[in-house]
């Protein structure tokens, strides 16, 4: 599949094989593809449509949106448009619909303004490529974990979106705007209600573990084929060199052995903080938070001499270790997967 028009084919081809129905545009010198995916799609079935998404396309993602539809897309960057825009990002994400000659809003968050600065003048240089006008750019000097109704710089942006002046915005990163997961749903509704657009071009390379991905999910069953789901996208978009599958396999036993076994004490709802990060060896960490910090015969389950889920974690290669949580009050179960281990 040498050119736009093959790889769309292959891709509308097999959404449609799926029940769904694609939806194509052309903008930004790339090929949209966007299609609601039935919720009974089975788990295989969705990693053949990723597999295809990685080979056929130069981004494509999963997103779950305010009205509760799952929605598959894929970008194919169009030849003929090179000289015009430059390509996005494959970390990048985005909210909304990108438009040809938007006025956009820059914004970053950051603890020093050396730094902010020099975020600044990347995306400058990005907007620019992109034919965008930018209109105004601002940062703030805060924790990220400041509300946005605390932010200075992020009022004037704001006010730009609200009066029409910008009809788009580009960050860093969403979390740089929006630390909680309630906060990001808020602001991406704020966006789409604007009928603005959102690019957040990925979170530059950091010492020590890089996070691929991050959530909160409750702890449910039906969050395991999510998980799943949203962890094959992540890996693929970062081209991982382990084994995907076997990863996503152990994260699904890590996942399924915190929705039995980690519930508080007095059986309330609760939740599960899922992170996955790399090393500087390229080692992929996956954690699981609960918020029970009780875990009996810890040596015998991590050995995989008790239970199956973390024994099957074993046999698909990944190294297990847990741990408390600082305030004792909740713990983590670690899965360490080298490059190149797993399922064969």
């Amino acid at each position: 599949m040498n050119s736009p028009n093959a790889q769309a084919t292959a891709i509308v081809s097999m959404l449609q094989a799926l029940g769904a129905s694609p939806v194509e545009s052309q903008e930004l010198g790339y090929l949209r593809i966007e299609a609601q995916v039935p919720s009974t799609i089975s788990d295989d079935l969705l990693s053949d449509l990723f597999r295809l998404l990685q080979k056929a396309s130069d981004r494509y993602g999963h997103d779950f949106r305010k009205d509760r539809t799952s929605v598959v897309w894929a970008e194919i960057d169009t030849r003929g448009s090179v000289g015009q825009s430059a390509s996005l990002p494959p970390t990048s994400s985005i909210v909304g619909r990108p438009a040809r000659g938007a006025h956009v809003v820059l914004y970053t968050c950051a603890a020093e303004a050396e730094s902010a600065n020099r975020t600044l003048a990347a995306l400058n240089t990005f907007a620019a490529a992109q034919g965008w006008t930018v209109i105004h750019e601002a940062y703030d000097l805060a924790p990220l974990a400041t509300s946005r109704r605390g932010r200075t710089g992020w009022h004037a942006i704001e006010r730009a979106l609200r009066d029409g002046s910008a009809t788009g915005l580009i960050a860093q990163s969403e979390q740089e705007v929006a630390s909680r997961s309630a906060d990001r749903l808020s602001l991406r509704t704020f966006i789409i209600d604007q009928s603005a657009f959102a690019v957040y071009l990925g979170a530059p390379p950091l010492p020590g573990p890089a996070a691929v991905w991050s959530g909160t999910y409750d702890l449910a069953p039906g969050s395991v084929r999510q998980l799943k789901v949203l962890a094959r996208m992540r890996l693929s978009m970062r081209r991982w060199p382990g084994d995907v599958d076997a990863a996503v396999e152990v994260l699904a036993r890590l996942a399924a052995n915190a929705v039995a076994h980690g519930r508080p004490a007095n059986k309330a709802p609760a939740t599960m903080h899922i992170h996955l990060s790399f090393t500087d060896e390229g080692n992929l960490l996956i954690d699981v938070e609960d918020p029970n910090p009780s875990f009996p015969d810890a040596h015998a389950a991590l050995s995989g001499e008790r239970g199956r889920g973390l024994r099957d974690a074993l046999d698909l290669g990944a190294e297990l270790l847990w741990f408390l949580a600082p305030d004792g009050l909740g713990k983590t179960v670690r899965a360490v997967l080298p490059p190149g281990e797993g399922l064969t």
